[in-house]
C-alpha cells in the first residue's frame, strides 16, 4: 500500500512515524525489529510503498500501528494529494447566516 509520511518525531535514536494510506487511513509505521535507528529512513512528504500488516495487539492510543515487513520509497510525487483518497468536505455555516427571530 502507498503511504504518505505526514509526521516524524524522535524517540531516542529512533523515530515514531505517522502516515496516511492511499485510502485515507492513518497508520503508525512500526519496524518489528526496532533497532537503534528504526524509522529514521522516512521523511515527511515522502511516499512509500509499504508491505506489512496491522498490528495484532494494540494498546490505545496507538490502535493504528502497522507492522512493516519491507518498504520502498517511491519517486517524488508532483501532487501528493492524489495519492490519498480525497477528504470528505464538511461545510460549516457562517455564524452570521442564522436568524434569531
Amino acid at each position: 500500500m502507498k503511504v504518505l509520511i505526514v509526521a516524524k518525531t524522535r524517540r531516542g535514536s529512533a523515530a515514531c512515524v505517522g502516515g496516511i494510506t492511499e485510502t485515507g487511513k492513518s497508520v503508525r509505521l512500526i519496524d518489528p525489529h526496532e533497532g537503534k535507528d528504526a524509522g529514521m529512513e522516512y521523511n515527511v512528504g515522502e511516499v512509500w510503498l509499504i508491505d506489512g500488516e496491522p498490528a495484532r495487539q494494540t494498546i490505545p492510543p496507538h490502535t493504528e500501528n502497522y507492522m512493516v515487513r519491507r518498504g520502498r520509497r517511491l519517486p517524488e510525487q508532483i501532487d501528493l494529494v492524489r495519492i490519498i483518497e480525497p477528504p470528505i468536505w464538511f461545510f460549516i455555516a457562517s455564524p452570521f447566516s442564522f436568524s434569531c427571530s
